[in-house]
């Protein structure tokens, strides 16, 4: 049996040369394309479950750090409630100072009313509150509040430059008067106290401002106590 026999035979029945290729092709085409597909899956897959696996590990370790760093969160919010605490408590005892040397100023202000009203040339009274504060506000600087230290600091660099400029002149004074010790006394101290006259004029408003914030700072002080008291006895 010839190949043309089989040809003419077999397949003209069925639509002829070109119509059989034309299916096997198709058929072959079919099976390939299932191949690829089929490989494309398994590729996929494979990327699918490396993701998965990459994805679960990265999870765990974000997981790891959450957790320490969580850990970190919570220690350095109780140290740090245990240092507000002590620093509240400085706070409070810088701050009855303040008040006692509020308190003593007053006092002192009844107790010489007389004298300063009839020596109102005498600039002591007013630098020896000046100097007070100053070594006050300077004791604990971190203790008082933002404004209370702003104004603090603005009255000190005031106050010591008049203080300076009248030690400066009470020295040319001395050097310039030839005559006995208490004439020398004497001119060292005017030349001082004329200096320290501007205190009253240059500080002045410095020194009420300080006043004031002192009673503004002390009322904030005592609404967190207040407030705190308050929390405590909701708790009971």
């Amino acid at each position: 049996m010839t190949f043309s026999y089989l040809i003419n035979q077999v397949l003209l029945p069925f639509g002829g040369v070109s119509a059989v290729l034309i299916g096997l092709a198709s058929f072959l085409a079919h099976i390939s394309s299932k191949r690829i597909i089929n490989g494309e899956v398994a590729r996929h897959k494979r990327d699918l479950a490396e993701f998965k696996s990459t994805a679960r590990l990265q999870m765990e370790a974000i997981k790891s750090d959450f957790k320490l760093e969580l850990l970190k969160s919570e220690s350095y919010t109780s140290i740090s409630k245990e240092m507000y605490q002590e620093l509240f408590s400085k706070r409070i005892e810088a701050y009855e100072k303040l008040i006692n040397l509020k308190r003593d100023i007053g006092k002192s202000l009844v107790d010489n009313a007389e004298y300063i009203e009839f020596h109102d040339d005498d600039p002591s009274y007013f630098t020896n509150i000046i100097e007070k504060i100053n070594a006050a506000t300077r004791e604990h600087p971190m203790l008082i509040s933002n404004d209370l230290a702003e104004i603090s600091d603005e009255l000190y660099e005031k106050s010591i430059q008049i203080f300076s400029d009248a030690k400066v002149k009470a020295f040319y004074a001395e050097l310039s008067n030839s005559g006995d010790d208490y004439g020398m006394y004497n001119a060292m101290i005017e030349a001082e106290n004329d200096e320290l006259r501007r205190m009253l004029t240059e500080c002045g408003d410095l020194y009420e401002k300080w006043l004031t914030q002192l009673n503004i700072d002390l009322s904030k002080i005592r609404g967190i106590l207040d407030s705190t008291n308050a929390f405590l006895e909701s708790e009971h």
